[in-house]
């Protein structure tokens, strides 16, 4: 089974980005994932058709921006800090910093919405949203969402 800490490498985090709105941020998380064989045109554009569905905003500054891709055979996945919150249609209406996204193979069946149910678990957690606002390194980034996603001692001692 797939998980987040596996399927996000720290080169996928980009921390205190400049984007104007969520199109500068799909072109960013399209040119960061390229490194994968993936065409960053193709990724802004599927980030953004399953974007104009529906707001993928949870609210809290954070969204979970996702998409099915026919360009790759297996998951993706991006983490984005932004310097300025942008306006991304949350419930709560609150800009979001904090991106958590995920690219799945248009064939991809059931798993990849443990990945996503992984990325809320891990964005409703407050303490861990304000670790992740400052944090300085995208390795320490990914330690700390690796950890996160971890059973907790007491869960493995039984």
């Amino acid at each position: 089974m797939e998980d987040i800490a596996a399927t996000l490498e720290p080169n996928d985090i980009l921390l205190d980005l400049e984007a104007a709105d969520s199109n500068a941020l799909f072109d960013a998380v399209g040119r960061t994932l390229a490194h994968h064989g993936l065409d960053a045109e193709a990724v802004a554009r599927a980030l953004a058709a399953r974007e104009a569905l529906g707001s993928t905003g949870i609210g809290m500054g954070v969204a979970i921006p996702h998409a099915r891709i026919e360009e790759t055979a297996h998951t993706h996945a991006a983490f984005v800090r932004l310097l300025t919150p942008i306006p991304f249609g949350s419930p709560d209406g609150e800009p979001v910093a904090l991106f958590f996204l995920l690219l799945a193979p248009a064939s991809a069946d059931e798993r990849h919405l443990d990945l996503l149910a992984d990325f809320a678990s891990l964005a409703v957690d407050g303490k861990l949203r304000q670790k992740l606002m400052e944090l300085g390194e995208a390795r320490e980034v990914h330690e700390l969402i690796a950890e996160s996603l971890q059973p907790s001692q007491s869960l493995k001692a039984a």
